[in-house]
Parts: structure tokens; sequence; C-alpha cells
């Protein structure tokens, strides 16, 4: 009996050194995975789970990041820091942490703005800037990514919207019985592709806006899509300077109130003629500003007095002169004609002459249906004037000369 102990408690002494052993190196092992996985980047540890994806990185942004020859920091500024991210600040802080997986000249950090809440400041940043904005930053430059930025909703036939413009249309149609449900998108690659593009370019296209003739602001979509396309934005005042700079890539005016001086039109048509680009958005009554249709009778091209209205309610919205014109095929409307609709409210009217000057082509791009008319400024009525046909109306050109 004693020996029969004895040799059991000997087998089951080597079966315990076994069973340690291959514990000792199972333990072993997964020591040595985790410090492998440790080792591999955030692009293969840490998955999408989100329903579509949208978190991903691209191949495109896979490629475009490869030929990064600029270092550039991503700084995504939270309170509180990376344990007080949740929902989309998860996500946006996954994506983030994915991108210099794929190029050495990308650095990403978390800053908590509460422990440090002057670094924004040190980065030439406002101190304001919104919570849970990134900051991309190079030697050159630094752009600054909101979470309205990174976020937008869609709504079929309207296009993109911020939140507030999405609860708006949806109650505007609530209004007239109708219902929509907007749907949520990321766009975070696009808007971090572009601001990466925009602080690590050497040459940035400059645009100005004139200013002096009681000029509205630029409607916040032309601005955002300037910006995104990576062009700077400033103001020009031709009374002050007298010539357009020779930095400028292009010239806005935008529904002036008055008209331009002499000596401004001389300005701008000299620009003009050594190859410069003009962009002239026009509301009705534009007809008085004498001074800068001249620029445009140039080009063969004057406008209609009053306000066109569109005749069949399937091209306007809500109000015939919230017009949703057909868009020509073109170049320069590529990215528009099968995406979303344009609404151009208040347009007026331009016509083309038949003779046009030597060496200048035109293209209608914004044209209404046939069904539409115009009124005087001053109607009291949006019904169609006695004795005017109706017809198809240009309300947006491109002139090439």
């Amino acid at each position: 009996m004693n020996q029969i102990t004895k040799e059991f408690k000997q087998k089951t002494s080597q079966n315990g050194l076994r069973v340690f052993l291959v514990t000792l190196l199972l333990l072993i092992a997964l020591v040595v995975v985790n410090v492998l996985v440790s080792l591999l980047p955030t692009s293969v540890t840490e998955l999408d789970m989100s329903a579509d994806k949208m978190y991903s990185v691209s191949d495109t942004t896979k490629r475009a990041l490869s030929k990064l020859d600029t270092p550039v920091e991503l700084y995504y500024l939270v309170p509180g820091g990376e344990e007080a991210l949740v929902n989309e600040a998860q996500h946006i802080k996954l994506f983030l942490s994915k991108l210099p997986s794929y190029t050495g000249k990308l650095k990403f950090k978390i800053i908590d703005t509460v422990e440090n809440p002057t670094f924004a400041s040190s980065l030439g940043v406002a101190e304001d800037t919104p919570n849970n904005s990134i900051v991309v930053k190079s030697d050159k430059r630094t752009r600054v990514l909101t979470v309205d930025d990174l976020f937008y909703y869609y709504i079929e036939g309207i296009g993109k919207l911020t939140a507030a413009e999405a609860q708006q249309y949806v109650y505007m149609l609530q209004m007239y019985g109708q219902s929509v449900t907007p749907t949520y998108h990321f766009d975070g690659e696009g808007q971090l592709l572009g601001a990466i593009d925009f602080v690590t370019t050497d040459v940035l296209p400059k645009v100005y806006t004139l200013d002096g003739h009681s000029e509205s602001a630029l409607p916040a979509a032309l601005t955002e899509s300037l910006t995104l396309q990576n062009m700077a934005i400033d103001t020009l005042s031709l009374i002050k300077t007298g010539t357009v700079p020779d930095d400028c890539d292009l010239l806005i005016i935008h529904t002036l109130r008055a008209d331009l001086s002499g000596a401004e039109t001389e300005a701008i048509s000299a620009y003009l003629d050594n190859g410069g680009k003009l962009m002239i958005i026009s509301s009705p009554g534009i007809s008085v500003c004498e001074n800068l249709l001249s620029l445009a009778e140039k080009y063969g091209l004057s406008a209609d007095d009053g306000i066109v209205i569109e005749g069949d309610s399937g091209n306007y919205y809500q109000v015939p002169y919230y017009v949703f014109p057909s868009v020509a095929s073109h170049p320069i409307t590529a990215d528009l004609a099968s995406s979303t609709y344009i609404m151009m409210p208040y347009a007026h009217g331009i016509r083309i002459d038949e003779q046009l000057p030597e060496g200048v082509s035109t293209t209608g791009i914004f044209m209404t249906g046939e069904s539409s008319y115009i009124v005087p400024t001053d109607a009291e009525t949006t019904a169609r004037p006695e004795g005017q046909d109706p017809a198809s109306h240009i309300i947006g050109v491109l002139a090439e000369a």
C-alpha cells in the first residue's frame, strides 16, 4: 500500500509538474503574443464595428498618405482626454489612430484640454475652439476641423446639411404633411485629406471677394466649397488698392448693392484682360449697375430685369421663385449634375448675344423649365404678366475667352 501510495504521489507530482510547465509555457506564449500585438498598428488591431464601416480608411486615403512627404501632426482636443471619449468621439479617435499606420510622416495625439487649457493657443488656434476639434498642423500652416465639419446629414433632393439645417427641413416638410428621414454621414476622411493637403501644399490659390459696395457675405456653402479646395479667401477694396493683386486667382463679386466706380471697372477689366477669373453672383435689380454690367458685356452677356418665376411645380421648392434649375453637362458641373439639386432663389435671367465678341465662347450652365417667366422686382403677385410667353431662361452662364 505504501509503495502504491508512493508511486501515485510521484506520478501526481510529475503530472502536476507537466501541467505547471504547460501552463507556464501558455502564459509565456500569451505574453509574447500580447507584446507582438502591442507593436501592431491600430489599423490591424482595432476594427471598425459601425454598421456601414463609415470609419474605415479607404484605399484612396491610404495611397494619399503613403505619398505624404511633409511632417504633419494631428491633435484631438478632448476635455478629459481619451477616457472621456464616447460615441462618435470614440469613433473619431479610432479613425485618427489608424492614419499614422500608412505613413511615417503623420503623428497623432489626444490632448486633454482640461489639463492643458493653453495648448490650442500654443498652436496658434483660438482658445474657444469647440470641444473635440481636430488640429491639423505642419510647419507651413494649421487648420481646425470641428465636429460639424466631420459629420453631416443628407436629404435626397436637398443635399448635405448641418444638424440644424436638417432639423429645419424636416420641420418644414412636416408642416406640408410630408415626412423625411435624413441620413447621417461621417465625412472625416475627405475633410482630413483636404486639411492635410492644405497644411502641406506650398502655394494656396487665392480668392478675393470685392468689398465696398454693401455686398452680401458669401453663402456658407460657397465658402465651405472654396475652403475644401484649399483656396485662401480674403477681401479686396479696389478703392484702396487701385488694382487687383497679382496673386488673385479668382475675384468674386457677390450681390453688390451699389455700382462699381469707373476706376474699379477699369482695374477689373485690366485684370480680366491679363487672364484673370471673375465670378459675378447677382440678384434682380442688377440692371442699375451699369459699370458692373459693362464687364459682362465684353463677353456678350446682359441681364434681364425682374425675378424669374418657375411655372412647373416640379422645378421649384414651395414657392415658384425658389428655382431648381436644370444643370448643363460641362466639366465645371461634373460634380453637380447627378449628385443633388441646386436651388437658386430670386434669380434673374441672363441673355447671351447672338453675335459674340471674337474669341469668346459661352455656355448656359443653369436653366429654368420651359414654363418659366419673369415678373418685375416690385410685383405684388407671381402671376405671369399679360402678353409674356413662357420660356426657358438662363440663370447661370460660363463665359471663356
